[in-house]
Protein backbone atom coordinates (compact mmCIF):
# COMPACT_ATOMS: atom_id res chain seq x y z
CA UNK A 1 0.00 0.00 0.00
CA UNK A 2 2.75 2.46 0.92
CA UNK A 3 4.62 2.19 -2.40
CA UNK A 4 1.47 2.29 -4.52
CA UNK A 5 0.12 5.26 -2.52
CA UNK A 6 3.43 7.06 -2.96
CA UNK A 7 3.44 6.42 -6.72
CA UNK A 8 -0.17 7.58 -7.09
CA UNK A 9 0.67 10.70 -5.09
CA UNK A 10 3.71 11.48 -7.23
CA UNK A 11 1.66 10.98 -10.38
CA UNK A 12 -1.03 13.30 -9.02
CA UNK A 13 1.55 15.92 -8.04
CA UNK A 14 3.16 15.82 -11.49
CA UNK A 15 -0.26 16.01 -13.14
CA UNK A 16 -1.28 18.98 -11.00
CA UNK A 17 1.95 20.81 -11.85
CA UNK A 18 1.48 20.20 -15.58
CA UNK A 19 -2.18 21.21 -15.50
CA UNK A 20 -1.35 24.36 -13.54
CA UNK A 21 1.37 25.38 -16.00
CA UNK A 22 -0.93 24.64 -18.95
CA UNK A 23 -3.81 26.68 -17.48
CA UNK A 24 -1.49 29.57 -16.69
CA UNK A 25 0.09 29.55 -20.14
CA UNK A 26 -3.28 29.47 -21.90
CA UNK A 27 -4.62 32.21 -19.64
CA UNK A 28 -1.66 34.47 -20.42
CA UNK A 29 -2.28 33.90 -24.14
CA UNK A 30 -5.98 34.72 -23.71
CA UNK A 31 -5.23 37.84 -21.70
CA UNK A 32 -2.71 39.01 -24.32
CA UNK A 33 -5.11 38.34 -27.17
CA UNK A 34 -8.03 39.90 -25.32
CA UNK A 35 -6.17 43.13 -24.68
CA UNK A 36 -5.43 43.56 -28.36
CA UNK A 37 -9.11 43.07 -29.30
CA UNK A 38 -10.50 45.71 -26.97
CA UNK A 39 -9.79 49.40 -27.20
CA UNK A 40 -8.72 49.79 -23.58
CA UNK A 41 -6.25 52.47 -22.66
CA UNK A 42 -3.09 52.26 -20.52
CA UNK A 43 -4.10 51.77 -16.93
CA UNK A 44 -7.31 49.94 -17.81
CA UNK A 45 -5.27 47.38 -19.73
CA UNK A 46 -2.99 46.82 -16.75
CA UNK A 47 -6.02 46.56 -14.46
CA UNK A 48 -7.50 43.93 -16.81
CA UNK A 49 -4.21 42.00 -16.64
CA UNK A 50 -4.18 42.00 -12.84
CA UNK A 51 -7.85 40.99 -12.56
CA UNK A 52 -7.34 38.25 -15.15
CA UNK A 53 -4.30 36.91 -13.33
CA UNK A 54 -6.11 36.98 -10.00
CA UNK A 55 -8.89 34.91 -11.55
CA UNK A 56 -6.40 32.41 -13.00
CA UNK A 57 -4.62 31.99 -9.65
CA UNK A 58 -8.01 31.45 -8.01
CA UNK A 59 -8.85 28.68 -10.49
CA UNK A 60 -5.51 27.00 -9.85
CA UNK A 61 -6.03 27.18 -6.08
CA UNK A 62 -9.49 25.61 -6.46
CA UNK A 63 -8.05 22.78 -8.57
CA UNK A 64 -5.57 21.91 -5.85
CA UNK A 65 -8.39 22.05 -3.28
CA UNK A 66 -10.26 19.47 -5.39
CA UNK A 67 -7.08 17.38 -5.46
CA UNK A 68 -6.88 17.51 -1.63
CA UNK A 69 -10.54 16.56 -1.42
CA UNK A 70 -9.98 13.57 -3.70
CA UNK A 71 -6.80 12.42 -1.93
CA UNK A 72 -8.21 12.76 1.58
CA UNK A 73 -11.89 11.90 1.24
CA UNK A 74 -11.70 9.25 -1.47
CA UNK A 75 -8.22 7.74 -1.36
CA UNK A 76 -7.59 8.26 2.38
CA UNK A 77 -3.95 9.19 1.66
CA UNK A 78 -3.66 11.63 4.54
CA UNK A 79 -5.47 14.49 6.19
CA UNK A 80 -5.36 18.16 6.99
CA UNK A 81 -4.77 18.34 10.74
CA UNK A 82 -4.62 21.16 13.24
CA UNK A 83 -7.11 23.70 14.41
CA UNK A 84 -10.08 23.17 12.13
CA UNK A 85 -13.83 23.48 12.41
CA UNK A 86 -14.26 20.16 10.64
CA UNK A 87 -12.61 18.67 7.63
CA UNK A 88 -14.64 19.76 4.63
CA UNK A 89 -14.00 21.25 1.21
CA UNK A 90 -13.64 24.79 2.56
CA UNK A 91 -10.80 23.68 4.83
CA UNK A 92 -9.12 22.19 1.76
CA UNK A 93 -9.69 25.45 -0.11
CA UNK A 94 -8.18 27.49 2.73
CA UNK A 95 -5.22 25.13 2.99
CA UNK A 96 -4.77 25.24 -0.78
CA UNK A 97 -4.67 29.05 -0.69
CA UNK A 98 -2.09 29.07 2.11
CA UNK A 99 0.02 26.48 0.29
CA UNK A 100 -0.20 28.09 -3.17
CA UNK A 101 0.89 31.47 -1.89
CA UNK A 102 3.62 29.87 0.26
CA UNK A 103 2.14 31.75 3.21
CA UNK A 104 2.28 28.63 5.37
CA UNK A 105 0.52 29.90 8.46
CA UNK A 106 0.88 26.52 10.13
CA UNK A 107 -2.36 26.30 12.09
CA UNK A 108 -3.42 23.49 9.78
CA UNK A 109 -1.01 21.12 8.11
CA UNK A 110 -1.01 18.07 5.83
CA UNK A 111 -0.22 14.57 6.97
CA UNK A 112 1.02 11.47 5.20
CA UNK A 113 1.08 11.53 1.40
CA UNK A 114 -0.88 14.80 1.17
CA UNK A 115 2.37 16.52 2.20
CA UNK A 116 3.85 15.78 -1.22
CA UNK A 117 0.96 17.50 -3.00
CA UNK A 118 1.28 20.47 -0.64
CA UNK A 119 4.99 20.76 -1.36
CA UNK A 120 4.43 20.60 -5.10
CA UNK A 121 1.69 23.22 -4.81
CA UNK A 122 3.92 25.60 -2.86
CA UNK A 123 6.66 25.31 -5.47
CA UNK A 124 4.39 25.69 -8.49
CA UNK A 125 2.48 28.52 -6.79
CA UNK A 126 5.73 30.41 -6.30
CA UNK A 127 6.63 29.88 -9.96
CA UNK A 128 3.17 30.94 -11.18
CA UNK A 129 3.18 34.08 -9.02
CA UNK A 130 6.62 34.97 -10.37
CA UNK A 131 5.45 34.32 -13.92
CA UNK A 132 2.43 36.55 -13.33
CA UNK A 133 4.59 39.32 -11.88
CA UNK A 134 6.92 39.30 -14.88
CA UNK A 135 3.95 39.19 -17.28
CA UNK A 136 2.37 42.15 -15.48
CA UNK A 137 5.64 44.07 -15.71
CA UNK A 138 5.85 43.41 -19.45
CA UNK A 139 2.25 44.54 -19.94
CA UNK A 140 2.87 47.70 -17.91
CA UNK A 141 5.95 48.44 -19.98
CA UNK A 142 3.94 47.93 -23.16
CA UNK A 143 0.77 49.84 -22.24
CA UNK A 144 1.90 52.59 -19.90
CA UNK A 145 3.40 55.42 -21.84
CA UNK A 146 5.52 57.65 -19.64
CA UNK A 147 6.57 61.06 -20.83
CA UNK A 148 10.28 61.73 -20.61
Amino acid sequence: MEISAFLVTMLMAATMVLVTVWIHYEALLLISAGLSKFDFKGRVQVLAVVIGLFFVHTVEIWLFAVCYYFMIDFLSYGAIDGVTEGQDFFEYLYFSTVSYTSLGLGEIYPTSFVRFISGAQSLIGLVMIGWSASFTYLMMEKFWKFKK
